[in-house]
């Protein structure tokens, strides 16, 4: 019965540290190739779930990249448990190099909503992803499209290892059962 206690309380302590950061920004794969002399347009998905309860304002800054990057917006609101999609473009420059390379680096401060005063908590995600210019190409015939399957690891993990303890305590029960009988 002690070592069921022991797993209970790490199951719990588990969960509750799955649940410190609610807020996050998926970055973009790296790296992302625009032709010299183009403009490409980045969407990054700003994210404000797994049980959040209040709306944050989110302040985008280009800490790296700046010659190269535009910003849509600077600041956001991302509601609790939704997201929210940020635009920015990459401009690579008519007299860049071949094969150039620029370090793109973004800092996204967030807030609570409302909360003013002289404390106020906040929590930041930065991201980093390369930008390469390549030698301009011609116009594609077609559109490739690829669909992605999205799964939320946390989700699959907490399930997994619900289904883990349960195995156990059937286990230690089962065993505890037969001492019984003896």
């Amino acid at each position: 019965m002690k070592l069921s206690k022991i797993i209970l309380m790490l199951l719990v302590l588990i969960f509750v540290s799955y649940d410190v950061n609610a807020f996050g920004v998926v970055a973009p794969n790296s790296p992302i190739v625009v032709s010299i002399g183009e403009t490409k347009d980045l969407s990054l998905s700003i994210q404000n779930g797994a049980g959040a309860t209040e709306d944050v304002i989110t302040k985008i800054e280009v800490l790296e990249g700046s010659e190269i990057i535009q910003l849509d917006q600077e600041e956001y609101l991302v509601p609790a448990n939704g997201e929210i999609t940020a635009k920015l473009k990459i401009i690579i420059p008519r007299d860049a190099n071949i094969d150039g390379k620029w370090n793109v680096k973004l800092s996204f401060k967030a807030t609570p909503k409302g909360k003013e005063g002289m404390v106020s908590m906040g929590y930041g995600v930065i991201i980093n992803f390369d930008v390469l210019a390549q030698q301009p190409t011609e116009t594609p015939t077609g559109k490739v499209t690829k669909e992605i399957l999205g799964y939320n690891t946390n989700v699959i993990l907490a399930v997994l290892i619900i289904i883990a303890t349960l195995i156990i305590l059937y286990i230690l029960e089962r065993k505890k059962k037969t001492k019984k009988k003896k």
